[in-house]
């Protein structure tokens, strides 16, 4: 389903499927989506390349190393680390997620706005499972029908990415189950302006959209009007103030998305549809008031720690939650 979007999307002669272990393998073919429909056929990805190369890492940077400022990078994969030491302790564990974060730190160095937007999908699986205390031989583990992840990991540009995601609605994949947009973009000039009302208290004029005067000493509360449509998070995400920081002697009061029965000024109203303005930010402070900074929290979603695991020993055909985890 996913080859059809692209297709549409981007015209076939735009996509390149690809097998990736020990280096990246064009499949050629007119029809990508044809393509990939004969590469999930099992003869062909448990024949083509190395496959035994199962490290994580080395397909990461593969991936990273062959994208560039025109292109969008699709990585498929459970995402499993392979430790491939029998004694493995979370200690190798952490040098692996190390290693993976050094490739990311690296990649940006050459595209400063490098992103990526991480999908979580769910589909049937039946075959061996390797955990991280046997890594190699035969599976001493096996499932059948369970639901096991894999992951969708899209990488590119902050554009090219935002591109994509207003042009292909991810939520609509059978198996989709969440996500996570990391961007690599310098949203530090993001637009905004105070503006006198609506939510307006104490003694204060608007001089300009970053400077208040103040006429008397005391409590005050105005809010703050923004474009927080590049901002990749849910709404829910960007209407709770506990997703920010403010600094100085200000507190977040709450963030309300604008609406036409909201009451502007002329001259405000304009200013704020002219640049795009989604959500008020109000702010208060209880008295001397001064300079103050507004930042979103760096946070990562808690679904990222409930399918994570450090100890895949425990999965079985039985096991629901551990099936739903993800090794590493």
């Amino acid at each position: 389903a996913l080859t059809s979007m692209l297709k549409k999307a981007y015209g076939p002669e735009n996509l390149n499927p690809c097998f990736i272990n020990a280096s990246i393998i064009p499949k050629q073919g007119q029809d990508p989506y044809q393509v990939v429909k004969s590469m999930l056929v099992k003869s062909s990805f448990t024949g083509t390349g190395n496959t035994g190369t199962t490290d994580l890492n080395k397909l990461i940077k593969l991936v990273l190393d062959n994208t560039d400022e025109n292109t969008l990078s699709f990585f498929i994969s459970d995402c499993i680390y392979s430790l491939k030491n029998t004694g493995a302790t979370p200690t190798l564990l952490e040098g692996c997620q190390n290693e993976t974060m050094d490739y990311f730190n690296g990649k940006l160095k050459e595209l400063s706005d490098l992103s990526v937007l991480f999908v979580r999908m769910e589909s049937n699986f039946n075959g061996g499972y390797w955990d991280y205390k046997n890594p190699s031989g035969p599976a001493k583990i096996k499932l059948k029908n369970c639901k096991r992840p894999y992951y969708l990991c899209i990488v590119g540009t902050d554009g090219i990415l935002k591109e994509f995601t207003s042009n292909i609605h991810l939520e609509d994949l059978k198996g989709y189950s969440c996500q996570y947009y990391l961007s690599g973009k310098d949203y530090s000039n993001t637009f905004y302006t105070a503006i006198s009302r609506p939510h307006k208290s104490g003694a204060f004029i608007v001089e300009d959209g970053t400077t208040l005067r103040l006429k008397s000493s005391g409590a005050i509360q105005f809010a703050i009007a923004m474009n927080l449509d590049d901002f990749s998070m849910s709404e829910e995400e960007k209407i709770n103030p506990a997703n920010y920081e403010i600094d100085g002697n200000f507190n977040i009061v709450e963030i309300l998305p604008i609406n036409n029965n909201m009451f502007f000024s002329p001259n405000e109203k304009n200013n704020i549809l002219s640049n795009g303005c989604t959500h008020l930010v109000v702010v208060s402070s209880d008295g001397y008031p001064s300079d103050f900074t507004i930042k979103f929290k760096p946070s990562i979603p808690e679904w990222v720690n409930v399918f994570s695991s450090t100890d895949d020993t425990g999965i079985n055909d039985d096991n629901e939650n551990e099936l739903k985890k993800t090794f590493g």
